[in-house]
């Protein structure tokens, strides 16, 4: 496994031409990343599924000061790519040769977000629309209205011949759960009137 801890990545597996063991003129065969990987500040840009083989290995974005959160040669390839915070999990096979080439795979997928808006020729928009903007406006208008907005605060209207009245037993409405009912509060809603001989 080798990266530069900068969006580049790279594994190669070696198997030896003698029977003996390792040896340093043997076969190298394995997964490298074209360019770098597109990566968001110190994580990924969106979720991403890699495979290879009978390996599957998921990744997805991490909030800041999360951490490496990967086990094995996930992790491996992953710190080597030089991502700081990442959730992973593989879901396939357990061969570790497997896992690493589904996770190089993983990061060969990622795309940033100007990436996908340039493949489809579609200019990314730098400022927001008008009609988002007055929503927003409208909406903070509307929950500043709200919050000066109190049951107990109720006036009736400018030039009204009646006073507002409160119906239920809410908040200021004069009429609590146990009102109307006696002094016994709620033993006294069943409960019949002593009979008088």
């Amino acid at each position: 496994m080798a990266g530069d801890h900068d969006g580049k990545v790279g594994c190669r597996f070696w198997q030896s031409q003698r029977s003996g063991g390792s040896d340093p003129q043997g076969i190298g065969s394995g997964p490298e990343i074209d360019g770098k990987v597109s990566l968001h500040e110190n994580t990924i840009p969106h979720e991403t599924i890699g495979e290879f083989g009978g390996g599957r290995v998921l990744l997805r974005p991490a909030s800041p000061g999360t951490g490496v959160i990967a086990g094995g040669g996930v992790r491996a390839v992953v710190e080597a790519a030089g991502i700081r915070d990442v959730l992973a999990k593989s879901l396939g096979s357990s061969n570790h040769a497997n896992v690493v080439k589904a996770t190089i795979e993983a990061l060969r997928n990622l795309r940033r977000r100007d990436e996908i808006l340039k493949v489809r020729g579609i200019r990314p928009r730098t400022n927001t629309p008008r009609r988002w903007r007055a929503a927003v406006v409208k909406s903070e208008a509307k929950k500043e209205k709200a919050a000066g907005l109190r049951l107990h605060n109720l006036r009736p209207r400018p030039g009204a011949r009646h006073r507002v009245k409160r119906l239920g037993c809410g908040e200021s409405s004069g009429h609590g759960k146990t009102s109307g009912k006696g002094h016994g509060a709620k033993s006294a809603i069943g409960r019949k009137p002593p009979s008088r001989i």
